[in-house]
């Protein structure tokens, strides 16, 4: 094997390593949103000026994950979903991400995220792609405050939709 063979096996195992060890932790909040140890994101090579809040989700057929934060001032945000191995979902035929341009807002200023197998009837829907379960990430770019996400599972019917 060359040795550039050799560095790019080494990266894609050790990349493939990352994300497996990343995901399994955030199966530890599975349907919850906490923020992730910015220490643990630079060191990733992740932007400093970016707060990320990184979890996994879990939903069954009639179930919706309603993910609720009032942005901060920032020069953008966005919230999307992936697989277990933190691979965007299909962005090209669902939707399966919103941000600070696409998102339909509440009067108050905050936004409403639904996560759900099929349309709740609610803005901001984000489709799972046939996933049962998957990661998500929020991200703040260049926030002045860093607000948690509130998160909870509803069922269908108790939107009206079941």
């Amino acid at each position: 094997m060359r040795r550039t063979d050799s560095a790019a096996a080494r990266f894609v195992h050790g990349t493939a390593r990352l994300f497996a060890s990343w995901a399994n932790d955030f199966e530890k909040h599975v349907n919850q949103l906490p923020r992730f140890d910015p220490d643990r994101a630079v060191e990733a090579g992740g932007d400093p000026n970016i707060a990320y809040y990184h979890s996994y989700w879990r939903l069954a057929p009639d179930e919706v994950l309603l993910v609720s934060a009032t942005p901060p001032e920032c020069d953008y945000w966005n919230f999307q979903l992936a697989n277990h191995w933190l691979e965007s979902l299909d962005y090209r035929w669902s939707r399966i991400h919103v941000n600070k341009h696409t998102a339909v807002y509440e009067p108050d200023g905050s936004v409403r995220v639904a996560i759900a197998h099929r349309d709740p009837g609610l803005p901001n829907w984000l489709d799972t792609c046939g996933h049962a379960q998957g990661t998500m990430c929020l991200r703040w770019v260049r926030a002045k405050e860093h607000p948690e996400p509130r998160t909870r599972v509803v069922r269908l019917a108790e939107l009206g939709r079941g």
